[in-house]
């Protein structure tokens, strides 16, 4: 980014912007001097995993190497990865409620 958006109030900037990032709706905020800047942003996130993805692909990773780790000590007994799944979500501290 070569600019940042100015404004009088960071505090509804800071909301825009967290909407922005987690790509949600937003809308313009009234007192932000160019309006042209908040779109910039929003074109140069696009396309960049949100959260809930990046997490994913944490637990997915771990699992990944919880499975094969397994399968090497085994001796190439495959069984179900699912189990693999949960203790990746574990190790990282994610609650089981949270759908991934």
């Amino acid at each position: 980014m070569n600019r940042l958006p100015k404004t009088r109030s960071g505090k509804t900037l800071r909301g825009t912007m967290k909407k922005i990032a987690d790509g949600n709706p937003w809308t313009m905020p009234a007192t932000i001097d160019d309006p042209a800047v908040l779109p910039e942003i929003a074109a140069a996130l696009q396309g960049r995993p949100t959260k809930l993805e990046e997490l994913r692909n944490r637990v997915r990773n771990l699992a990944f190497a919880i499975w094969e780790r397994r399968v090497q000590e085994s001796g190439g007994d495959f069984k179900d990865a699912s189990s693999d799944w949960f203790a990746a979500r574990d190790q990282l501290a994610i609650p089981q409620d949270l759908l991934l």
